[in-house]
This record gives structure tokens, C-alpha cells and sequence, in this order.
């Protein structure tokens, strides 16, 4: 009975080592199994981990580091240089190769046939300019003004009539700084652009000149120097002329006799009445101040007619709608 006592212990003891080792397995089988499946689990979130790596990295101080380490073009202190200012651009108008042309009838110093001041349209259309008399031959005096000269007899209408200057070269001559100056023409220009010293080196005067006949008005006169020759047997004072008058200049024109139409008031010079549409079309002016003079051809050419202060309901046959320029010779009360 001992025996079989001792028998059976032994059995279980041998058994009992058996089981621990077959615990112990089981147990590895089971880790190893876990890291079996843990692994597909890994290695499938390890893409998404690398997905995700590239923003995380965009975010670390890597960038920074060409910001902070001081290298050529940025300062130690860690601050960005900012870009060299970029050279101004030049705009087109400063660039004389690019700049704009003017034309000349932009600018009324370049063409002094422009205009100075606009005119209400007249009854007649704005048609290009008439053609200047084949011997219109002018003068250029202040202001880039260009003033036709007459070298022939001058005649004016005065009065209701005609009246005719005395021969420019009856004038005499005169002498200043040692210097003679001649008579050389009659220019037909107002009083403001009549005096000093034109281009050519010619004196210009404002002064009475007698008619043929009896009676004087004012007249513009050119004086001009002519190196070489004789000197005259005697000379004449050259008489400045008295001071400016104090005034205005107005006038109103209308296109019927009688102001029978719709009145149009200017103080300025116009040169051309086509570019208004009132060549050949005034038939009665009102003259409310200065001293006017009317001219059958552009650019105060041809023949010239003289209006004081005062009421003309109708021109005469001589002068209505015949009218193709006019300027104020002189601004009066």
C-alpha cells in the first residue's frame, strides 16, 4: 500500500513539471501570437505616421535656421534683409524719347495763326482757312506774335471813308545810341506789341502818323538799322509814345444790319474767322470800348477798317459780310 502511495506521488510530481512548461508555451505562444497580429496593426499605421510626417516637419525650425544662422546678406541679429528697392520706373512723359509731341495747334506760342480765344459759332460753317494774299509778308514781335507789315501805301476806313497814310519813308530818320534807324514799314499790330526790339533787330513805335491830305491817326511803325549806309543829312526824334490808356476792350457782332440777330461779344483778337464760322457774315457791331480795326483777309491782311467807341447798325456796301478777321488796336474806356 506504501508503495503504491509513493508510486502515485511520484506520478504527480513527474506530471507536475509537465504542465508548468506546457503553461509557459502556451503563454509564449500567445505573446508571439499578439506580436504576430501587433505587427500587420504597426506596419499598417506606419504609412498614416509617414503621411502625417511631412507637415510636422514643414513646422520644425527648419526653415528658421537659414532665417537665424548669420550668412551673406543677413545680419547676425537674425532679422531678414528685405529685398534691394527696385530702381524707380520712369514714366513716358519724362523720357524725352517717348515723351508726347505737340502739335502746333496744341499750343497757340508754336502757330500764332491759332486763335486765343474761341468765338461763338456763327450762321456760316467752320471751314479750313482761307488762303493769305500772295505778298502777306509779316514780322514777328513779343509774345511770338506775328504782325502782317505793309510796305506799300496804307489805307484805313475811317470816318465812312478811306483815308491814306503818308509814305512810311517820309517818317525820317532816326538816330539812337549812335546808331541810325530807317523807316521800313507800317505793321498792322496793336498797341500792346508795338514797342522794343524785334528779332531782326528792328525797333518798333507807337506813333501819330499824318494822312495824305489832312489828318493823323496812331500807327505802328518799324524802324530798321541798314549797316553800311550813308548817313542821312539829318534825323528825327523818336517820340515815345504816351502811356498806355486805361480800359478794356469789347465789342459785339451780329450777322443781320441793325443787331437784327443773335448778338456775340468777344474782347479778343481773332485771326481767323473760320474757324468760327463768322467769316464773311458780320453785318452790324456794337463797339462798347477800345479801338477796333476790321480786316477783309485773315491773319489782319487786306483792307482795314477803323471803329472808335459807338453804335454801326449797318457797314455800307463795302464792309458788310466782307469781314475776315479783327483785332483791338488799342483797349479804351
Amino acid at each position: 500500500m506504501l508503495k503504491i502511495v509513493l508510486s502515485g506521488l511520484a506520478l504527480a510530481a513527474l506530471c507536475m513539471p509537465a504542465h508548468a512548461n506546457d503553461t509557459a508555451l502556451i503563454t509564449d505562444i500567445s505573446a508571439a501570437q499578439k506580436k504576430t497580429q501587433a505587427a500587420p496593426a504597426r506596419r499598417a499605421a506606419a504609412p498614416q505616421v509617414r503621411r502625417s510626417a511631412p507637415p510636422r516637419v514643414s513646422a520644425q525650425p527648419r526653415v528658421n535656421k537659414r532665417v537665424v544662422q548669420p550668412h551673406r546678406g543677413v545680419p547676425k541679429s537674425g532679422r531678414k534683409v528685405s529685398a534691394p528697392p527696385s530702381a524707380p520706373k520712369i514714366a513716358p512723359a519724362i523720357n524725352p524719347s517717348v515723351a508726347p509731341k505737340i502739335s502746333p495747334a496744341m499750343n497757340p506760342n508754336l502757330n500764332p495763326k491759332i486763335s486765343p480765344s474761341k468765338l461763338s459759332l456763327g450762321p456760316a460753317k467752320v471751314v479750313p482757312p482761307k488762303p493769305l494774299p500772295v505778298n502777306f509778308t509779316a514780322v514777328k514781335v513779343k509774345n511770338n506774335i506775328v504782325a502782317p507789315i505793309i510796305k506799300g501805301p496804307k489805307m484805313i476806313w475811317v470816318g465812312g471813308g478811306w483815308k491814306k497814310f503818308l509814305p512810311y519813308s517820309a517818317l525820317g530818320v532816326v538816330l539812337i545810341g549812335g546808331a541810325y534807324f530807317y523807316p521800313d514799314g507800317y505793321l498792322t499790330v496793336g498797341r500792346p506789341y508795338c514797342e522794343g526790339i524785334t528779332p531782326d533787330g528792328c525797333r518798333l513805335n507807337w506813333q501819330v502818323v499824318g494822312f495824305d491830305g489832312g489828318g493823323e491817326a496812331w500807327q505802328c511803325v518799324q524802324y530798321c538799322p541798314r549797316p553800311g549806309a550813308i548817313p542821312p543829312p539829318r534825323t528825327v526824334a523818336f517820340a515815345a509814345a504816351p502811356p498806355m490808356p486805361q480800359g478794356t476792350c469789347e465789342l459785339t457782332i451780329y450777322s443781320e444790319p441793325n443787331f437784327a440777330s443773335n448778338p456775340v461779344t468777344t474782347g479778343e483778337d481773332q485771326p481767323q474767322l473760320s474757324q468760327s464760322g463768322w467769316q464773311d457774315q458780320i453785318a452790324s457791331i456794337q463797339v462798347k470800348s477800345g479801338l477796333w480795326e476790321m480786316f477783309t483777309d485773315e491773319q489782319y491782311a487786306g483792307n482795314a477798317m477803323r471803329l472808335a467807341p459807338g453804335s454801326y447798325p449797318t457797314l455800307g456796301p463795302e464792309w458788310t459780310k466782307r469781314i475776315n478777321s479783327f483785332q483791338c488796336v488799342q483797349p479804351g474806356a
